[in-house]
């Protein structure tokens, strides 16, 4: 994912190096869940697909898929953010054995929500995204 910085104030006598390497630093865990939401949304898929006749989709791949967005969306937005309780709530709905296809697509539609508000760069304050405790960027 590129970044781009917006001009900003006087710097003063920060060390410029040690920014761009704290920026770097966030970029790389900006593209390691990217990375992230596109692998879950690739194993979503064969979620989808695995749906029979019954509308029961594959057990196994439904708690793997359910199991690692439900981590990744506490991890990305933190345990009260409005997406992850959203998520939560949905988890909660089902019980363990349920796999039916309804349940997968209630969960499947916020994770898409949560996908779409992350790849939009809809998350990320600027200033979070940049500084690192200590910093006197921006």
């Amino acid at each position: 994912m590129e970044l781009t910085v917006p001009c900003c104030r006087d710097l003063g006598n920060a060390d410029k190096s040690e920014i761009w390497w704290s920026f770097t630093i966030r970029a790389c865990k900006v593209d390691k869940v990217q990375k992230r939401f596109s692998e879950l949304n690739t194993l979503g898929q064969a979620v989808q697909n695995s749906k029979n006749h019954a509308d029961l989709v594959n057990a196994e791949l439904y708690v793997q898929w359910r199991t690692s967005a439900h981590s990744l969306l506490r991890r990305v937005f933190g345990e009260y953010h409005p997406t992850h309780q959203a998520f939560s709530r949905r988890v909660m709905e089902v019980d363990n054995s349920s796999r039916t296809y309804v349940s997968f697509r209630n969960m499947w539609a916020v994770f898409q929500s949560a996908r779409d508000e992350f790849e939009g760069g809809y998350l990320f304050d600027l200033t979070n995204l940049v500084r690192r405790p200590g910093s006197h960027f921006l």
